[in-house]
């Protein structure tokens, strides 16, 4: 038996989920399930950016560099360069050099 929503592990829990449930349920204005949402959502973004700026395999590119994709491909083919001539080594991931979270 397939489960609904409310039921599943996750998708509930889903920004965006939640609050429209709680305004199906009665629980939230519409107005409080779009606000919830957008907190809920910056939430996420400053927990992404920690991760993300805690990795040294990332590299952030300017959104509004007229270059953007030129730039983006120039750095894939450095990190697939560096990756075949084994000048990076694994972090503390999988072979395959995926950081674990904490």
């Amino acid at each position: 038996q397939p489960l609904g929503l409310r039921d599943g592990r996750t998708a509930g829990r889903a920004i965006g989920y939640a609050q429209a449930l709680g305004q199906l349920d009665g629980e939230l204005t519409q107005d409080e399930a779009i606000e919830s949402t957008a907190q809920a959502t910056r939430r996420l973004v400053r927990r992404q950016l920690s991760w993300f700026r805690a990795d040294p395999r990332v590299r952030w590119l300017p959104a509004d560099a007229p270059d953007l994709v030129q730039r983006a491909l120039a750095a894939v083919a450095q990190d697939v360069s560096s990756t075949e001539s084994g000048a990076e080594e694994p972090t503390d991931g999988d072979a395959r050099g995926v950081r674990a979270r904490p």
